[in-house]
């Protein structure tokens, strides 16, 4: 658990402004700008009688056009052998609006098991910037390699804990396989007992003990792989969403008095 608050940037996705356990994660890149995984604010849509998902691709017009997050954090812990549940927590509540990468796609099963995902990153700009001191996070400016061991974090929906919202968790793993250059897809090595709901939309870190790279964001998982979409790869897209997000930010700012 992330009682120090070295992890502070990685947020929860909620449904909405009641619910306050995660559905999945993301990371705030700056104050006014979060990302996570599209395939967190585009679920599959329910068709048949029997409640089946949509056969076929999902992509980005089935998405949510705005999405709510919690930043957590952590205080005084009282009992530090039951920190999950004695964790003095701080929640600040944030809405924005999603902004899918345009070529993110989702494929199902019948089942609803995913079959592949594609460029699954989607921005939320919040309609308020964060007040809080976050830990500062820098996009990779490499790709990461096989065999290269990363730290991902996320609200995972650990069932020890179920009535207990807001524990970040964070873990080791390793690179196994990059899909290669036309993909985006990045596999790695579960380390440690899985907790599957809410990490989904979390950050992958390559770090040193005074920073973090931001390398990726977990995307949604299957029973036959766990992949994250590196964010090195779609670097452009990120980067041409932070500038339009500031320069959306600096024209919205009030008009100066001049000098005080």
């Amino acid at each position: 658990m992330d009682i120090s608050n070295r992890y502070a940037s990685t947020v929860m996705l909620t449904a909405d402004g009641e619910r306050v356990h995660a559905s999945c994660s993301g990371i705030l890149l700056s104050r006014r700008v979060a990302l996570t995984a599209a395939s967190c604010v585009c679920p599959p849509r329910q068709a048949t009688a029997h409640g089946a998902p949509d056969k076929g691709p999902i992509g980005p017009s089935a998405c949510a056009e705005r999405a709510f997050i919690r930043t957590v954090r952590y205080g005084l812990v009282k009992y530090p052998e039951l920190k999950e549940e004695s964790a003095a927590k701080t929640f600040r509540g944030f809405t924005g609006e999603v902004r899918v990468h345009p070529a993110f796609k989702l494929e199902l099963d019948d089942q609803g098991s995913v079959l592949a995902t594609h460029a699954d990153l989607a921005i939320i700009v919040l309609d308020t910037p964060v007040q809080d001191e976050l830990p500062h996070v820098s996009l990779s400016e490499t790709e990461v390699q096989e065999n290269e061991a990363l730290v991902m974090v996320g609200y995972g929906d650990d069932p020890r804990f179920r009535g207990v919202p807001g524990i970040r968790y964070f873990r080791h793993n390793k690179v196994t396989q990059l899909h290669g250059a036309a993909d985006g897809r990045v596999l790695y090595e579960q380390q440690g007992a899985f907790v599957y709901n809410g990490y989904a939309g979390g950050p992958c870190f390559r770090e040193d003990e005074t920073h973090q790279w931001l390398v990726g964001i977990a995307s949604v998982g299957s029973d036959q792989e766990l992949a994250f979409t590196s964010t090195y790869f779609f670097r452009d897209w990120l980067r041409a969403e932070l500038q339009r997000a500031a320069e959306w930010d600096s024209s919205s700012a009030p008009a100066s008095k001049g000098p005080r």
